[in-house]
């Protein structure tokens, strides 16, 4: 296994020994769980973007294929830095790197030593905010569940307060008014229109 944070700043050479650029980033999938692509500048400093399946190997420099690849979508940056919390407010620290086998992201490395699964990322925009583990049974439970479950996440961290600000769909419709007792209504509400991590992460914020 190896870290992202043990690519970036690494060479990028063809197969024939022609130096390309220079690591600047990974991009990695919505969720965080698969590396897809490498940011990199050139010697021009000019920023490119290189796909994984066009890494040919990556130990000490990265060899690579420049056929022209079609850049992915739905990838992020790889947010380092971005502070994580737990449903129930606590801060973990920082992420400062991603444990990988192979392109798959295994784990996230905080500040203080910290470690959390990639499958505890429950929602990521400015912050990140991170699930506790289920043992394998609590697991097999939850996909049992019915798919309106997920609108019950955080509501021990949101139940009985105010929304801070209005919480708008993607129309800019008013679907939670500022100042609105959050039930469990209004937590299926804001599931429903995709917009629960937001309402989460305002009342992180307003504390």
């Amino acid at each position: 296994m190896q870290t992202l944070g043990d690519l970036i700043g690494k060479p990028l050479f063809t197969k024939a020994g022609e130096r390309v650029g220079t690591v600047k980033n990974g991009l990695l999938s919505k969720n965080l769980k698969a590396l897809r692509a490498f940011e990199y500048f050139d010697e021009q400093e000019d920023e490119h973007v290189l796909p994984v399946r066009n890494v040919l190997s990556a130990e000490d420099a990265l060899f690579v294929r420049l056929s022209s690849p079609t850049p992915p979508k739905d990838v992020r940056p790889a947010p380092f830095g971005i502070p994580v919390y737990t449903q129930a407010g606590e801060i973990l620290g920082n992420v400062c790197d991603f444990l990988l086998e192979g392109y798959a992201v295994q784990t996230l490395r905080l500040t203080g030593g910290k470690e959390i699964p990639v499958e505890c990322v429950a929602g990521i925009g400015d912050a990140l905010i991170a699930r506790k583990a289920a043992p394998p049974r609590a697991r097999a439970a939850e996909r049992a569940q019915p798919k309106a479950a997920p609108a019950k996440a955080g509501s021990r961290l949101l139940t009985g307060k105010r929304a801070p600000a209005n919480v708008c769909d993607a129309r800019g419709n008013v679907i939670v008014k500022k100042d609105t007792l959050i039930t469990a209504e209004v937590l299926r509400r804001a599931a429903a229109h995709n917009k629960l991590f937001e309402l989460t992460l305002s009342v992180l914020s307003s504390r």
